[in-house]
């Protein structure tokens, strides 16, 4: 599935997806937004999140996603390549332990 803003995000999580790809950066709702939402609510509270953002996060910013997201990647910081395999790897890396009972 993908969602082209943070409210559409919203609604196709409501189907609980495996796992959360999100920029921090989309309109009409930012990925903050997203995420804080997504905590608030039982059914969705325990999805695993992933952010990935070419914003410069400020320390508010890793804290305000602290316990709220798997993983923070930035875009800047790696090449396409390393950021799609590093993103691979940690989708699987996390479909393999929310498989464990």
């Amino acid at each position: 599935m993908e969602a082209e803003n943070g409210l559409e995000a919203l609604q196709l999580c409501q189907e609980l997806p495996d796992l959360i790809l999100l920029d921090l950066m989309m309109p009409q709702m930012d990925g903050f937004q997203v995420i804080a939402e997504l905590r608030n609510s039982p059914q969705t509270r325990s999805l695993p999140a992933i952010a990935i953002t070419a914003m410069d996060l400020t320390p508010e910013d890793y804290q305000l996603l602290n316990g709220c997201v798997e993983q923070i990647f930035l875009k800047d910081a790696k090449s396409p390549d390393q950021l799609v395999n590093e993103v691979c790897d940690l989708v699987i890396a996390t479909l393999q332990t929310s498989e464990v009972p």
